[in-house]
């Protein structure tokens, strides 16, 4: 489990980083009261996939291709 602190201070383009692995399940605020020792399972992230995909994607747009 990763718990954050302070997030709800962060500015720009953090805030909708911290928001969108609030919202996948990835991390949760700590505010002092939870019980540490609970645990929690999330499908994990695949962000090289997903940037990959979108890079091929742009480059198709502009009437390149790739050989994968």
């Amino acid at each position: 489990p990763v718990y954050v602190v302070g997030a709800e201070r962060c500015k720009w383009k953090f805030t909708e980083f911290h928001k969108s692995l609030r919202e996948l399940g990835v991390v949760r605020s700590f505010t002092g009261s939870e019980d540490i020792s609970e645990s929690w399972s999330y499908p994990p992230l695949n962000d090289t996939a997903d940037a990959a995909k979108r890079i091929r994607e742009a480059l198709a747009a502009r009437g390149w291709k790739l050989k994968i």
